[in-house]
C-alpha cells in the first residue's frame, strides 16, 4: 500500500495495466489499496483508468488485515505490497516494493494465479 504520489513515480500501475487481459483470462480481480483520501484518488486519471477496484485506506484498516500473517520484513506501515489472494480471500504470497524492480514479480505473480486457477476452476 502506497499514496497515489510514490505510486506515479513507479511502473507497477503500468504493469499492472498492460497486463490486463492476462489477468481477465485468468478471472483474475486487482484491488489497488491506497493511503490517500477519496478525494484525491477520485481526481486522478491513473486511478479512473485503473482496471480494477480502488480503495482508500488511510488507516491502514484493510491492509492490516493481511499483514499479521507476513513476517516483519513485509509488515512495516511504510511497505508497498501486492496481495495475492484467492476468491475466499486467502491469502497465497505478498510481494513487496523492493521486489517490484524489472519484470520477475510479473512473472511469480501470474504463475500464483494459475496456480490458484488449478485450484478453484470455478
Amino acid at each position: 500500500m502506497h499514496s497515489l504520489s510514490r505510486l506515479n513515480n513507479n511502473t507497477v500501475i503500468d504493469t499492472l495495466m498492460s497486463s490486463h487481459t492476462r489477468f481477465v483470462e485468468l478471472d483474475t480481480s486487482l484491488v489497488l489499496v491506497l493511503t490517500d483520501p477519496t478525494s484525491i484518488l477520485l481526481a486522478s486519471t491513473v486511478i479512473t483508468n485503473f482496471p480494477g477496484y480502488v480503495i482508500s485506506d488511510p488507516l491502514g484498516t484493510i491492509r492490516s488485515l493481511f499483514t499479521h500473517s507476513l513476517s516483519d520484513n513485509l509488515s512495516g506501515n511504510d511497505r508497498g505490497l501486492l496481495f495475492v489472494l484467492d476468491q475466499y480471500g486467502a491469502l497465497y504470497t505478498a510481494y513487496s516494493d523492493v521486489e517490484f524492480e524489472g519484470d520477475h514479480w510479473l512473472v511469480d505473480l501470474l504463475s500464483w494465479l494459475e496456480y490458484i486457477e488449478i485450484q478453484c476452476p470455478e
